[in-house]
């Protein structure tokens, strides 16, 4: 049964394999595949015609749909792509800034691509691997915007990923006494790429890794020692 022609009442679709269900529909995993069926297309912001488009841009880290699946009255009914082995906050500070960088350039590349195909982001959701890969996932937000200039939608999808970015490193001090000061501190960062870049390159020169930037930060806001996630 190959994947575009996959039928929904197939076996495989079972609480076993299922990840997760969303207001969208379910999400279920399959050797290494993530299959996402909607519930109802009505339910989707996502069209047959945009998700057909999505397979064609091959990007390396913003996932974008593999193959395309159908019902057995052969209607749209989601999609699949590759299964993402998730991280979390402890692989965010074990990167280095040289792995911080390269998936800084490999992320903006792929932004790039995007916006020469008019797709712009309407939400970013980011997430860590754990190999220390940063991915942004759900092409559910992506729109297709054909009258708009490529500068136009690259200047907003870069400043959606900019601030997504802001977001991982203030997250790591949501739990802690300094969640308002660290939130002011990352809020100075400007969003634009160019200034972003430089701004981040002069944060983070200085280290070898994130977790020590977030121990220094911790220490310069609260006077105490060491940032513990």
């Amino acid at each position: 049964m190959s994947k575009k022609d996959i039928n929904i009442n197939s076996n495989i679709f079972n609480n076993q394999n299922k990840l997760g269900s969303g207001v969208e529909g379910n999400v279920y995993k399959v050797d290494n595949n993530i299959y996402k069926l909607f519930h109802s297309t009505k339910d989707s912001k996502l069209t047959e015609e945009l998700c057909v488009y999505l397979t064609s841009i091959k990007t390396k880290q913003i996932r974008m749909p593999e193959s395309i699946l159908y019902n057995n009255q052969n209607e749209f009914c989601g999609y699949t792509t590759f299964y993402l082995n998730k991280g979390n906050g402890l692989h965010f500070g074990k990167m280095t800034t040289k792995e911080f960088f390269d998936n800084l350039n490999v992320l903006y590349k792929d932004i790039n691509l995007l916006s020469q195909k008019h797709i712009k982001l309407e939400d970013i959701n980011l997430f860590i691997t754990t190999d220390c890969k940063i991915y942004v996932i759900d092409v559910g937000d992506y729109k297709y915007l054909p009258e708009e200039s490529v500068l136009k939608v690259q200047k907003i999808n870069e400043i959606l990923l900019n601030d997504s970015l802001i977001d991982l490193f203030q997250n790591c001090f949501t739990n802690t006494v300094i969640g308002e000061k660290a939130k002011n501190y990352f809020k100075e960062i400007p969003l634009e790429k160019e200034n972003f870049v430089n701004e981040i390159h002069m944060m983070l020169d200085y280290y070898v890794d994130i977790n020590s930037f977030l121990n220094d930060l911790y220490e310069e806001l609260t006077g105490e020692h060491k940032f513990s996630k």
